[in-house]
């Protein structure tokens, strides 16, 4: 099992916001976690082909995967060329739980 987030540089897919960094976390504890730069005029951001590889390898090859709000991290690794589509059959979004234990607060 391992944990997915992205940061990036904004929240709308239609005008370019993508992912400059990513982190992963095993279920041991041990994190991973990639860095781009992302030019300041244009920002876009310079992803490693390699990096991307090796991202892709890690979701394909999880057994479970854990995200909050995964339909936006899964969208912007999609976007940004990372993987052509997400396995949601073996992942699991803590979004639900946020709204379930604390529905008066925010998420």
């Amino acid at each position: 099992m391992i944990a997915v987030d992205t940061e990036t540089t904004g929240i709308d897919f239609g005008h370019g916001a993508r992912p400059f960094f990513v982190t992963v976390c095993h279920e041991d504890g041990e994190q991973l976690w990639w860095e781009w730069d992302v030019d300041p005029e244009t920002r876009r951001v310079d992803m490693d082909d390699g990096d991307a590889r090796q991202i892709r390898g890690l979701i394909e090859g999880a057994e479970r995967l854990v995200l909050q709000n995964g339909k936006f991290d899964s969208r912007m690794l999609i976007e940004a060329g990372v993987l052509d589509e997400w396995p949601w059959e073996r992942t699991e979004d803590t979004l639900i739980a946020g709204h379930l234990l604390k529905s008066n607060q925010a998420h």
